[in-house]
């Protein structure tokens, strides 16, 4: 899931915090983080251009 983030084009300075390993939930041990991100910019008109094509 992270790559994916890291990897989006619509994403710029993403950062992964307070990780967690080996939290409990719902009887399992998972790995918990909290991610933070910005979206890139992108001119209104150019959004508006690429729903419509």
């Amino acid at each position: 899931m992270l790559d994916n983030l890291e990897s989006s084009p619509n994403l710029v300075e993403v950062e992964m915090h307070s990780i967690v390993h080996g939290k409990a939930r719902f009887g399992e041990k998972f790995q918990v983080f909290n991610v933070s991100f910005n979206f890139s910019h992108t001119p209104w008109g150019d959004l508006t251009e690429a729903q419509d094509g």
